[in-house]
């Protein structure tokens, strides 16, 4: 077999905080407008660019899809539209130490 290699330009430390910052503005459009978004799309999927709602959908992996088919890699805040606008996720992880049993 013969492998073929890959190259793939990584981020500049500038270009994720840029992607990180411009995500946040649009978390806070989402929070801001939450109730608007609530009444227009419930139990949808949407997806925030440029603080406007660039598309929605009930399935969010088709949307995903068409957001990245169109936007490429550019930074989309994508979010459920559920009645708390601030969702928390807890996740259950093992601890790992160094004793031996």
């Amino acid at each position: 077999e013969r492998w073929v290699g890959l190259e793939v330009e990584s981020p500049t430390p500038a270009a994720l905080n840029d992607q990180q910052s411009t995500i946040e503005q649009e978390q806070q459009v989402f929070a801001a407008r939450h109730q608007e978004f609530l009444a227009l799309y419930p139990g949808e999927t949407i997806a925030i660019h440029t603080g406007k709602v660039i598309d929605h959908d009930v399935d969010r992996v088709a949307l995903s899809r068409r957001i990245r088919g169109q936007y490429g890699n550019q930074p989309i805040f994508m979010a459920p539209v559920l009645p708390e606008p601030i969702q928390t996720m807890q996740t259950r992880s093992p601890h790992l130490t160094d004793e031996l049993p």
